[in-house]
């Protein structure tokens, strides 16, 4: 049951970053390698990326 979940989440995961901004999947990617061992503050700098970028192409 436990593979199929992380297979479920990485499939999703994988269609998400390919419609979203190249730039914005690095800044993800990079959050997450920081905080590999504090979820919720990697779960917390994610929200603040997608956030910023969400505002950024809202103010363009």
């Amino acid at each position: 049951m436990r593979d199929s979940l992380a297979d479920v989440v990485e499939s999703v995961r994988s269609q998400f970053f390919s419609h979203i901004d190249p730039e914005l999947v690095q800044q993800i990617v990079e959050i997450e390698k920081q905080h590999v061992e504090n979820r919720p503050r990697a779960q917390e700098g994610v929200a603040r990326a997608i956030q910023h970028n969400l505002v950024g192409s809202a103010e363009a």
